[in-house]
């Protein structure tokens, strides 16, 4: 369950816009806003559960370094302190706190992009500096090359578990 694509939407005077039913369908009734990097991300609950709650988890094994470590206390402060849990109403709609809408600088229009598992909410002007950024071929290029080994590792433990699951059942 992959989210892609991109769309824009006005977002009324009370902060609300209309989520796209190609994004509802996949998100479920409640889903997560929170804070991403120059925009908010958006998610189902699940995916708190399935992959961020068991990272943080490992982060936090050691007490101490849950605790104290600036990186650790910094990361999950981004990403928790104004997190909320929401859905949409019986138009479709959407509500953005102010802070959220502060925080991105969404004024009277959001941009949705589907980025894999999450949903990112750009304002306009944002979004166009992002891409204005990262346009180059190159920079896509050698992030591909960059994450290759991560993936070929992660492709590779797949197959084992397929492998190993398959032998189970001779």
């Amino acid at each position: 369950m992959l989210f892609y694509g991109t769309y824009t939407h006005s977002v009324d005077p009370a902060g609300r816009f209309v989520m796209p039913k190609t994004f509802r369908n996949r998100l479920g009734d409640n889903f997560l806003i929170t804070k991403g990097i120059n925009c908010l991300w958006c998610f189902p609950e699940n995916y708190l559960n399935k992959i961020l709650g068991p990272a943080i988890e490992k982060l936090g094994q050691n007490p101490i370094r849950g605790l104290f470590d600036t990186d650790v206390t910094r990361f999950t402060r981004h990403l928790f302190e104004d997190m909320v849990s929401t859905n949409d109403d019986s138009q479709s709609r959407v509500p953005l706190s102010q802070e959220h809408r502060e925080y991105a600088g969404i004024k009277d229009t959001v941009v949705l992009c589907g980025r894999g598992q999450i949903i990112e909410l750009w304002s306009p002007e944002a979004l166009e500096q992002y891409r204005q950024a990262n346009q180059d071929i190159e920079g896509v290029i050698a992030s591909a090359q960059t994450l290759m080994p991560i993936i070929s590792q992660l492709l590779d433990k797949d197959a084992d578990a397929d492998i190993s699951h398959a032998g189970s059942e001779e």
